[in-house]
């Protein structure tokens, strides 16, 4: 990626080159040619975007918070469409701060479980609803006896690469991951006698 920046007027420009998107440009454009629908694109300037900022910093630092903005982006998607934070059919003021207060809540937690997931390099096999319903298994068993409770393997496996490690060990991510450990050591064979 290509990038520049320079003083204008009010504070500083940023402009960008992204390969990828000049390409995704052009070949929305040949499209729109091909369908009849008119479109006036600027090939020189296809690809590049301008952020204008207030604040004078390194062009690589200015994208990273940039990106993080599609990162806040998906938090509110998640919020108004698994949520249904955009659907509040309360009275009163009262009501509505605690259904907003409930689903940022839940959007922080979905979040930090996709955080682990993508961490893990689990969100093609996992949503974070799949990660809820896995220990969604475990139950809380009181009694004034001790109770031995299983837990089963898809939890401890689970558990183990995200690395909570609540029902599981790095024993068991280890084994996972097809790392073998020794067994303590082995007695040599005394000589004959």
């Amino acid at each position: 990626m290509a990038y520049g920046h320079c003083k204008y007027e009010c504070g500083w420009a940023y402009r960008f080159e992204n390969l990828n998107h000049r390409n995704d440009e052009l070949m929305d454009n040949l499209w729109a040619e091909e369908h009849g629908k008119k479109r006036q694109l600027n090939a020189d300037k296809a690809g590049n975007f301008v952020i204008f900022s207030s604040v004078e910093l390194e062009a690589k630092e200015i994208y990273l918070l940039y990106k993080t903005r599609c990162e806040i982006e998906n938090c509110f998607d998640t919020a108004k469409n698994c949520l249904d934070a955009d659907k509040m059919h309360m009275q009163d003021d009262a009501h509505v701060m605690g259904h907003l207060f409930i689903t940022f809540l839940a959007t922080s937690i979905r979040f930090e479980i996709t955080k682990l997931l993508d961490e893990a390099d689990l969100l093609d096999s996992y949503s974070p609803e799949d990660v809820l319903d896995v220990y969604a298994t475990m139950k809380i068993i009181t009694a004034d006896t001790d109770i031995r409770q299983v837990v089963p393997k898809d939890v401890r496996d689970l558990d183990a690469r995200l690395k909570v490690f609540m029902y599981s060990t790095q024993d068991d991510l280890d084994k996972l991951n097809g790392v073998k450990h020794k067994r303590g050591w082995k007695p040599k064979a005394s000589g004959t006698s």
